[in-house]
């Protein structure tokens, strides 16, 4: 571990007198070993970081982000390969979640300690008593969003957020695939309104603000990387260590075969369905670890970078019991893929 300089450490004191509202409604219940007993540190310096909150026992890192945190994604993913090449996990809040569903900040913050298995089930049933709202649907970190569960009564996907890959240039199709409509909604619509029941938050990411687009969003910071831009820029804004990262241009995607991918993720840094001998990337999990690999070499194409990761590759033998003619992988690029989609729709 390098060696923490004095004025760093001088800093971390200064930061712990100029702590933030959510960081002190946070502390009051971390302090003093109230979290079943764990030890956590405030602004504690690690290497060239200062980390929010800190428990060193479980190499746990608690990060909380404000409105500066979209602007900052491409030093945050830095921050986070780093941290985790170091073998720290690190939890990331909004400021907002923290002091609007603090109960369910902390039942996550417990779920990530792997504390005693009771303990566990205490926690997820706080996390969703926090976040269930009088009607009984769920409130996500952003107000905004409306997450119901399904109907089945199935619980959210845990430590997940939705990432909607949406900055393609969509070349072969001619135009802006995210608003190309598609029956009554359009082909972001179709996908949001699938994984909003699922997880408790979704992001959009796109090239460019799209203020037209009614989702929360992060900006790539990288050019001409492709898909993998954005997910850099989500697995560094995303408050949860898993992202579920998906195209846009993917309307039949089927909730159970989300569900089953989701099941998967125990013991690796990615969950990728393979279709007919093909990696599907982009309809896979993605753990935040995964950072350290992806900004090594930013540029090299999703199914490359998969090589220098902990992969469980789902065969779609595994998944065609849930969606048996395997739509939940139709990605429209061009135009013939569209007027497919619409046939398909229609029926």
């Amino acid at each position: 571990m390098p060696r923490i300089r004095p004025s760093h450490t001088a800093f971390a004191r200064q930061l712990r007198h100029e702590m933030t509202d959510a960081e002190r409604c946070l502390w009051q219940h971390l302090r003093q070993q109230q979290m079943y007993g764990v030890k956590f540190r405030r602004q504690h310096p690690v290497g060239p970081y200062i980390l929010d909150f800190a428990c060193l026992e479980k190499h746990l890192a608690i990060e909380l982000d404000g409105g500066q945190h979209f602007e900052n994604a491409e030093k945050d993913a830095v921050r986070s390969a780093w941290l985790s090449s170091q073998g720290w996990q690190i939890l990331r809040f909004w400021n907002n979640e923290v002091l609007t569903n603090t109960d369910g900040v902390l039942a996550c913050i417990a779920q990530a300690l792997n504390l005693p298995g009771e303990v566990q089930n205490l926690a997820k049933e706080q996390r969703y008593r926090a976040m269930q709202r009088d009607d009984g649907s769920y409130q996500a970190s952003t107000p905004s969003l409306t997450l119901p569960l399904q109907g089945g009564g199935d619980m959210l996907i845990t430590n997940c957020t939705a990432l909607i890959l949406a900055g393609g240039e969509s070349r072969r199709m001619g135009r802006d695939k995210a608003t190309l409509p598609l029956g009554e909604k359009t082909l972001l619509q179709h996908v949001a309104d699938t994984l909003q029941p699922l997880f408790p938050q979704l992001l959009l990411s796109v090239r460019q603000p799209r203020p037209e687009l009614a989702y929360p969003q992060i900006c790539d910071t990288l050019e001409n990387a492709g898909a993998l831009a954005g997910l850099l820029a989500g697995l560094a804004a995303a408050p949860t260590d898993w992202v579920f990262a998906v195209a846009c241009d993917m309307p039949f995607l089927h909730p159970a075969v989300v569900r089953h991918l989701a099941a998967q993720r125990d013991g690796f840094q990615a969950v990728v369905p393979v279709v007919q001998g093909h990696e599907q990337p982009l309809a896979a999990f993605y753990h935040r670890s995964c950072l350290a690999t992806f900004t090594q070499q930013p540029h090299n194409g999703m199914r490359k970078q998969l090589q220098h990761l902990t992969v469980c590759y789902v065969p779609d033998t595994a998944l065609t019991p849930l969606d048996p003619a395997l739509h939940s992988f139709f990605d429209l690029d061009t135009p013939q893929d569209w007027a497919r989609a619409g046939t398909l729709a229609a029926s």
